[in-house]
Order: structure tokens, then sequence, then C-alpha cells
């Protein structure tokens, strides 16, 4: 799923020869995590229902739940509140990022993605 959507940002992992490129690399999945739309952060929280969910989605259900409980005088049913999607994150290994191109060990790098 990673290098799918890597690939749709015009990033070939197999070609991947130069700092600037891998550096490039670095900063597209750091972004591909906290993208809302990414069908990788979506696996990596567990399920498709996370697709378009950010923290300010989170945030404003949140408000939409109290703004319904105040309305009403009195605490929701459960079946009142909005519906959030599960979460079940899966840790991601930090990749401690090399200095230079000689320390780069590339293999290791997209095997632990």
């Amino acid at each position: 799923m990673l290098d799918f959507e890597l690939s749709l940002k015009g990033i070939i992992v197999e070609d991947l020869n130069s700092s600037r490129q891998i550096s490039r690399a670095y900063a597209a999945v750091e972004w591909l995590k906290t993208d809302p739309k990414s069908r990788w952060r979506a696996e990596l929280l567990g399920s498709d229902t996370n697709i378009g969910w950010a923290t300010d989605t989170y945030l404003l259900a949140g408000i939409l739940n109290n703004l319904n409980a105040q309305a009403k005088g009195k605490k929701l049913r459960k079946d009142e509140y909005v519906t959030l999607p599960e979460q079940h994150v899966k840790t991601v290994k930090q990749v401690q990022r090399p200095r230079s191109v000689r320390e780069m060990k590339l293999g290791e790098f997209f095997k632990n993605i």
C-alpha cells in the first residue's frame, strides 16, 4: 500500500539513488502518516473507516456531541453520539536518519516500513 501511495506522488522506491530522492521519500512517508485520505494511514490505524478522519474531524465530532447534549439538556444515549471510527494503532519502527549516502542502508529502510 505504501509503495502505491508513494508512486502516486511520483516516487518509485526501486529508483531511489540519491540522498535528495531519499529525503523526498522520507518526507512523503511522514506526510502520509498524517494525511486523512491516505489508505496506508488507515491501514496503520487498523480500519478503512479511518479514511477522511483527521484530527480536526475528531475534535468537531466531540464538539457536536457536546452541543447536542447541551441542546437536549442531559446526557446523550449511546445511539445519539457521533460514531467515531475504531483505531487499532500499529507501531511503526522509528528509523534513525543517516547523515550521508554511504550510511544509508536502503534495503533495511524499506523492509521496516
